[in-house]
């Protein structure tokens, strides 16, 4: 499976075969992932989500819902995050409008929790943003600085730029 994932990264990148192939590389990442490879389901779900490799280049949301939320249980953390971020939106399906995914800030929170405390720098600053907010969490500005802080310290810098906007409306209150 991990040599499935490996292979379509390569005809992804053209690196180390004749061309780039985003077809041939979704089907290598679609065999791992229904293998049960993580990081190969997230591949899956950011290629639906975009539409390399689709049919006619079209995003395909509903199969990105479905195959970031069987990597987030994973444990994938970039899939958690991708899927809180889902989850605020809400998906529907473009063909029929059945609801795919129903729009839950909560969702999204307990997504972005896991994200965040396995120290994913984007699900922090996302996570600090909803406490500010008070989506789907209580809020609370401690917590939202706290989550911003540790996304800025690893380099986030739209996390530092929330941070001082926040620390500023808190100091000005």
């Amino acid at each position: 499976l991990v040599a499935l994932y490996m292979l379509g990264m390569a005809l992804e990148n053209g690196e180390g075969v004749p061309a780039v192939d985003e077809a041939a590389a979704l089907a290598c990442f679609k065999k791992a992932a229904e293998g049960g490879e993580g990081p190969a389901m997230q591949k899956l779900a950011w290629c639906y989500e975009f539409g390399r490799g689709c049919a006619g280049g079209r995003p395909n949301l509903p199969e990105a819902a479905k195959w970031y939320g069987a990597a987030a249980e994973r444990g994938q953390a970039e899939a958690q995050n991708k899927m809180a971020l889902l989850c605020e939106q809400g998906i529907k399906d473009a063909a029929d409008g059945r609801v795919v995914l129903q729009k839950s800030h909560a969702r999204a929170v307990e997504y972005l929790i896991r994200a965040a405390d396995a120290g994913h720098a984007a699900a922090q600053g996302n996570l600090g943003l909803l406490y500010e907010r008070g989506a789907g969490v209580e809020r609370s500005d401690s917590k939202a600085m706290k989550y911003l802080q540790l996304s800025a310290d690893q380099g986030n810098d739209q996390a530092l730029c929330n941070l001082a906007v926040l620390y500023r409306r808190v100091a000005d209150s």
